[in-house]
């Protein structure tokens, strides 16, 4: 007896049974029972050693793009092909895309458990992009969250000690310093031994852990044991078998894919965004400062001592405020000013009053600031007549009302103090002028603060913005390699895809021209007709996006036929092809009807051929795998099988 266990690949239950929409289909496809694949196969190939019919044995797994799932079926995959060694049987292993990643893996564990697989007479991979891994630089990386916790703890152990022993050394008392030597007393000695014990068993749990965690993190990453891949290699390098077309689009999408390099974020996608935050952000500002009483506490006392000077003419305070009381009692006498010259109030003329202005600007060349330091004083820290408690702002920063004026009147004093003064400009009049021009001054210094605001925010938001783009742009592209690798270990790197086995040194040739041209027309057609599918359907299509699951509009229109990559086992030729490498295996032996097949001898032409290049020089075997990649553009489509 001898045997041909088939292994399917990704998403290869698409087009099989039940549909989203409701149809089934009943289509055989090339690893079913009784499919033309499994008919070709009975029909060309025998046991060598007793003439009977091949066995055909399909593996199935879950098909999905999961590098945790295809090391699953692998370990699965194992357990029956020792079955089959348990049963002295020759067998042959087809891996059709990721089914290939799936017998690699499985090959990989069986050189792991020095298991050499005697019965195994050739693995076959069919358009396998075998993606290249690699284990999280650090080890915390690899953990689990159990892991990680149970590390954290014990090192929070050990740090604790350590910060004890930091605080015991910087302490003046003494006895408290390690010392062993001769001069130490006995007291000295004992606190020292103590802390070394000390330290032996808080370091213990980190120790420990860390061993053991590094010894499960071994056996779990075996894949990449050196010793591994060597037996691997030793044993079943030398029984692989390759087709790969060159333009196969899952292998070369797949391996291109590092070069990929989009940008989904425009630099300044979120610059208007950011900028309109501000309309919400600066009054929200602005309430959360009038509602902190130690920020407004310490405004007043900035605007008392550095701005104001509160305390600089406290000398001449009293002084200066008699005299201005002169000058306001002079001005009250005056103020009938429109009246006739013969009906005015006697004893003061405006001439006296200018005068005494004068007099008091020579004696206090500072006048304006010393007014407007009694001013903000009396009116922020003062109550009628009296010092507030502390000597701060009146009501400390809670005083909703005091916090919302000395805010205003940061903005409304320096520009009306700038046009008023109230006794040497206007006159009577200056107490209106000063509650009047804030009304106009005011809103017009807040529209040009808030645009300098705004033009400083919108730079901000812009280099913001353009970061984050950056950062989601690498997020993205780094999220969507992974998923298209498939790549959910979460302990190991996806960093690119090629189509050999990561612990294969070398590849092998593509298909011969003549056989990879006969795949691309008949690929070609398929696409001709899907199109055609495309252009009669586009309205429904279109209508559906939002409401129907992609993989059923993608099957109502696809066969899957359309890509190279799923059309390898619907020809003639690769079948005539696959079953002649099959025939050449120890145990096998072909047919005397597959013997008399023209395709027969084709195909063994063709087999020469790829063995013929196969022996060429590195440089030249190199030169003649060498294609043009072709960018990945759906995962469906990269690893479809």
């Amino acid at each position: 007896m001898a045997t041909i266990v088939t292994v399917h690949g990704t998403f290869a239950h698409i087009n099989e049974g039940p549909q989203p929409d409701g149809t089934v289909i009943d289509e055989l496809l090339w690893w079913h029972k009784d499919s033309t694949f499994e008919q070709k196969m009975v029909a060309s190939l025998a046991a060598s050693r007793d003439g009977g019919q091949v066995k055909i044995e399909p593996f199935i797994w879950n098909g999905h793009n999961s590098e945790r799932d295809r090391r699953l079926a692998s370990g699965k995959l194992l357990t029956r092909l020792l079955e089959l060694e348990r049963q002295n049987e020759s067998y042959v292993v087809v891996g059709h895309s990721h089914g290939g990643s799936v017998i690699s893996a499985a090959l990989l564990t069986a050189a792991s458990r020095r298991l050499p697989l005697h019965g195994l007479k050739q693995w076959i991979t069919v358009g396998t992009p075998f993606i290249g891994m690699r284990p999280m630089p650090r080890l915390v990386d690899r953990l689990n969250l159990v892991q990680r916790v149970v590390l954290v703890a014990s090192m929070m152990l050990l740090m604790m000690f350590l910060f004890f022993v930091t605080g015991q050394l910087l302490d003046d008392k003494p006895g408290v310093a390690l010392q062993l030597g001769d001069g130490a007393n006995d007291s000295t000695r004992a606190i020292a031994w103590r802390t070394i014990i000390a330290a032996l068993m808080m370091s213990l749990p980190v120790l420990f852990f860390t061993l053991v965690f590094r010894f499960l993190d071994q056996r779990t990453l075996f894949f990449y044991r050196r010793k591994t891949i060597a037996r691997a290699r030793q044993h079943f390098g030398p029984r692989w078998v390759s087709f790969c077309h060159p333009n196969d689009e899952a292998v070369h999408g797949l391996r291109a894919l590092p070069a990929a390099n989009f940008q989904l974020f425009d630099p300044g996608f979120a610059a208007q965004r950011l900028t309109l935050i501000a309309v919400f952000a600066l009054p929200l500002a602005y309430l959360i400062l009038l509602a902190t009483p130690p920020l407004m506490v310490g405004i007043g006392q900035v605007l008392k001592t550095s701005v104001y000077q509160v305390g600089k003419h406290a000398a001449v305070e009293k002084a200066f405020d008699e005299e201005r009381k002169q000058v306001r009692g002079a001005v009250k006498a005056v103020r009938p000013a429109n009246l006739p010259p013969d009906v005015q109030t006697p004893g003061i003329e405006w001439t006296d009053l200018r005068k005494m202005r004068e007099a008091l600007k020579q004696k206090y060349p500072d006048y304006i600031a010393i007014e407007r330091a009694l001013r903000f004083k009396r009116e922020f820290f003062e109550r009628n007549g009296v010092a507030c408690p502390d000597d701060a702002l009146c009501g400390k920063g809670r005083d909703f009302a005091v916090n919302s004026r000395l805010l205003y009147h940061v903005v409304s004093d320096d520009l009306t103090s700038a046009l008023i003064n109230d006794d040497t400009r206007f006159g009577n009049y200056s107490a209106v002028i000063r509650a009047a021009v804030p009304m106009v001054l005011v809103p017009l210094a807040s529209v040009l603060l808030a645009l300098l605001i705004m033009v400083i925010i919108g730079w901000i938001a812009r280099g913001l913005s353009a970061l984050m783009a950056m950062i989601l742009n690498r997020m993205t592209l780094s999220e969507v390699k992974r998923e298209l690798y498939g790549n959910d270990t979460g302990t190991e790197i996806a960093f690119g895809a090629e189509p050999r086995p990561a612990w294969m040194e070398t590849g092998r040739p593509y298909l011969p021209p003549e056989l990879a041209e006969r795949l691309t027309n008949y690929a070609n057609h398929a696409t001709s007709k899907a199109l055609a599918k495309f252009r009669n359907a586009l309205s429904t299509l279109a209508m559906s996006m939002g409401n129907a699951p992609s993989s059923n509009l993608l099957s109502s229109y696809l066969t899957w036929k359309e890509l190279i990559h799923s059309a390898y086992f619907d020809w003639p030729e690769f079948q005539a092809l696959l079953a002649s490498t099959i025939a050449k295996a120890e145990g096998f032996a072909p047919t005397q009807a597959f013997k008399a097949d023209p395709g027969y001898i084709k195909a063994n032409g063709w087999l020469d051929m790829m063995a013929a290049e196969t022996t060429q020089p590195p440089a030249a075997a190199k030169e003649t795998r060498s294609v043009t990649a072709i960018p990945a553009k759906d995962s469906r489509n990269l690893a479809k099988a």
